[in-house]
């Protein structure tokens, strides 16, 4: 078995050096961290060759539902409702990445924070049946803040749940630790809110 962190959404490294303080073994993973910024990807691979991971691989492309390319606003991909705009930054179909080089007997950690494209990501790992690949699932979501609902986050979490797992949040900037908050709908019993969860359109819950 092998230890495996995706980081989708990889920004300048942070993530990297959040799972370092986090879990203590790992020294023991292999790290995929993708990132399409120029200036962050190298911020990340400087960042990233810092942490005495087994193996670190910065991959410089979109993480999307195809390869190809889409246009990149500096921050996000600017239009998700088309899988190849024939420019702009590289993607990458991160289902045909984890199916072609894990197994499931691998342990996969995956983080995605990848600005709202996380919709349509998740739903193409849901439909080809990628996430009976991961172990732990990370990140955030967007909802409202992106263009879309509440449902959707509803919707997404859903398809989580099927596959037995549990979106946690994931918040790098400046953390030198990680508590374990689920990402639920709002209403969910114990659950609460913060400033930001209308915008992103959902609440949050501790995990005791």
């Amino acid at each position: 078995m092998r230890k495996i962190f995706i980081d989708c959404g990889a920004n300048n490294g942070c993530s990297l050096k959040l799972f370092s303080y986090v879990f203590s073994d790992y020294r023991d993973f292999s790290v995929y961290s993708f990132e399409c910024s120029d200036s962050f990807y190298n911020e990340l691979v400087v960042n990233g060759r810092k942490i005495n991971f087994k193996d670190f691989t910065p991959i410089k492309k979109a993480v999307w539902i195809s390869d190809g390319k889409k246009r990149y606003d500096g921050w996000q991909l600017s239009d998700t409702n088309t899988d190849n705009d024939g420019d702009g930054v590289d993607c990458i179909n991160i289902s045909e990445f984890i199916m072609n080089n894990f197994s499931k007997e691998d342990y996969i950690i995956f983080k995605i924070d990848i600005e709202g494209a996380e919709y349509k990501v998740i739903d193409r790992m849901y439909k080809d049946g990628t996430l009976s690949y991961i172990n732990e699932f990370y990140g955030e979501l967007h909802g409202p803040k992106k263009g879309y609902t509440e449902q959707d986050n509803v919707d997404l979490l859903n398809k989580l749940n099927e596959f037995n797992l549990i979106m946690y949040n994931w918040d790098a900037i400046d953390s030198t630790h990680l508590e374990k908050i689920q990402i639920v709908p709002f209403g969910t019993d114990g659950s609460f809110t913060n400033k930001s969860s209308h915008r992103v359109g959902h609440a949050y819950k501790r995990i005791v």
